[in-house]
């Protein structure tokens, strides 16, 4: 008798965990946060099991290279003779063709940052309206376009104008990327997927320096050769882009209900025991949440990214990207192999890529830990090395110049450019994950719009202060970006908090309760204690089983 009291007692106790459990699950559901079944998966469990999300990510990250190479090229071009010779304007005090200070504002990085600018504010209109893979297609045509440009060039204007397109396709491309990442791939795995993306990009910068010293090698006056190696990153390009399927949480923002499921299906069908239904209902929950919330604040426009808690997300997405620009991207990425001349330095070219292939392998490392070890410790140190790394090239601009000078300088430099490209990194992922669903393509189109216009201004004043016939502040421009940088990188540590392995709905829950930046990690979502009450109901139910 009293064994059967005692089981009596064991099922009521596992029926009322059952019920706490069921309630606590149902508090996170109205709160946007489904569970998926997956939340407990390891790192390398949803790597498997979502192998084709992974590959479709790594297919649409592979385009970076083509974005790091545009920019590689035309920071690296500017210093071969021969296209010094076509588009000279100007010469030296011993008489050689030279390109002016103005010539390198408007042909150099302003006009390809102006043209970021238009692409990144106005391509997210296009891709809210009529799809990611529209965008993609959208921003095809008009990096063809600049290519096609740049090899029918023969005067600056003509270049200014293949320049004002690249920098439009490029620019849709550094938003959208990171925005079509995000939405379809699991949150587990979200990091590694994006950071591979700047690994692409890193490539395609490295690449740029090492064709032009090979090809400047063989014959310094064609200038034309390293412009036609473009059109393989086109050609790849068109191939990825219609293979790509359209994100599922566009057809759900768009409502678009049986295609998204059929994508969910093309996605993520491989996997065992995959529910379509089940995975598209946790899809809809974050979407409509966020629609409730936007309507109880009398938001739902675009321009809501400009307002509230939306308006710190968008600034959240932008904060390492612009504070990469605060802190002299510009002179020691984008100008390179001209800084290097400038101040004294031969075989620029080869110094470029020296300092830039690091990038490669911190990156590739990045890739493998920032889903365990998160973004926002890594990010902030990166934006205060940046900041070190000014000032140490500064001092040096005020020593005698000596062989261990310029060995330090370039330490310094390959320094500085690591860590940017690891701020660089984490801020396009940032520009996919910080933002809400229903804005994700405004807010990433914005915010990496805020860092061009940083960028416009860098390219303007980089050529006045590196030019030996302007400025000519050589090592000592770093100075100028250790006092305009210094509010990015020590705000940084107050500002950026840590997104990994969260899902949409759980950020939105921490932003709406307003959680501190440096407490994110730490922080307990709704998702996070369904998942802990039904851990705690099967191991009350496997304990009932076990007594009776």
């Amino acid at each position: 008798m009293e064994h059967k009291e005692e089981v009596v007692h064991t099922e009521d106790s596992a029926m009322a965990v059952d019920e706490k459990a069921q309630a606590v699950v149902h508090d996170a559901t109205a709160r946007g946060q489904m569970l998926t079944g997956y939340e407990e998966f390891s790192w390398l469990q949803t790597l498997k099991a979502f192998k084709i999300s992974v590959l479709y990510c790594l297919l649409v990250t592979l385009a970076g290279a083509a974005d790091g190479y545009q920019i590689g090229m035309n920071g690296s071009i500017i210093a071969q003779s021969g296209y010094v010779r076509q588009f000279a304007t100007t010469t030296t005090a011993d008489g050689k063709p030279a390109l002016s200070a103005q010539e390198l504002v408007a042909i150099g990085g302003t006009t390809q940052s102006l043209g970021q600018v238009v692409g990144m504010t106005t391509m997210p209109f296009l891709c809210d309206r009529f799809g990611r893979k529209i965008g993609f297609y959208a921003l095809w045509i008009i990096l063809a376009l600049s290519v096609m440009t740049e090899c029918l060039s023969t005067s600056w204007p003509h270049w200014m104008i293949a320049k004002l397109l690249s920098g439009i396709g490029v620019g849709s491309l550094q938003f959208l990327t990171p925005t079509y990442i995000a939405e379809i791939c699991p949150p587990k795995i979200r990091g590694a997927l994006m950071i591979s993306y700047s690994w692409w990009f890193a490539l395609g910068v490295l690449l740029a320096p090492i064709a032009l010293q090979v090809m400047n090698s063989n014959d310094p006056s064609d200038w034309h050769l390293p412009i036609y190696t473009q059109w393989a990153h086109i050609g790849l390009m068109l191939v990825i882009y219609i293979a790509l399927p359209e994100s599922p949480y566009w057809c759900a923002t768009v409502k678009k209900q049986e295609e998204g499921k059929k994508l969910l299906k093309r996605i993520n069908g491989t996997i065992p025991n995959y529910n379509v239904e089940r995975q598209w209902a946790v899809i809809l929950c974050t979407v409509e949440h966020e629609r409730e919330v936007a309507a109880a604040n009398a938001g739902g426009k675009w321009t809501d990214i400009f307002k509230g808690r939306d308006l710190l997300r968008t600034m959240i997405a932008s904060w390492c990207l612009t504070g990469s620009q605060f802190l002299g991207l510009t002179v020691l990425n984008n100008y390179a192999a001209y800084f290097y001349q400038q101040v004294g330095l031969s075989n620029v070219f080869a110094l470029t890529a020296i300092t830039k292939a690091p990038q490669l392998g911190v990156v590739l490392a990045l890739m493998v830990l920032i889903d365990r070890f998160g973004r926002r410790v890594v990010a902030c140190t990166s934006l205060t090395l940046m900041w070190i790394c000014d000032l140490g090239i500064g001092i040096l601009g005020l020593v005698p110049q000596s062989s261990q000078v310029k060995g330090l300088l370039v330490f310094l430099a390959a320094m500085f450019t690591c860590a940017a490209s690891v701020a660089s990194a984490i801020g396009y992922g940032f520009l996919g994950e910080i933002p809400s669903q229903r804005h994700r393509v405004h807010t990433a189109g914005f915010a990496a719009a805020v860092a061009s216009v940083m960028g416009i201004v860098n390219n303007v004043m980089v050529p006045y202060m590196l030019s030996k016939t302007a400025w000519n502040w050589g090592l000592k421009s770093t100075f100028y970006y250790f006092g305009l940088g210094a509010a990015f990188a020590i705000g940084s540590w107050f500002v950026i908090p840590e997104p990994a392995g969260r899902t949409f709905a759980e950020l939105d829950e921490m932003f709406e309760n307003k959680v501190k930046p440096w407490r994110f990690r730490s922080y307990r979502t709704a998702t996070q204690h369904a998942v802990d009450a039904q851990r705690r109901a099967e191991e009350r139910r496997m304990g009932a089983n076990t007594d009776i």
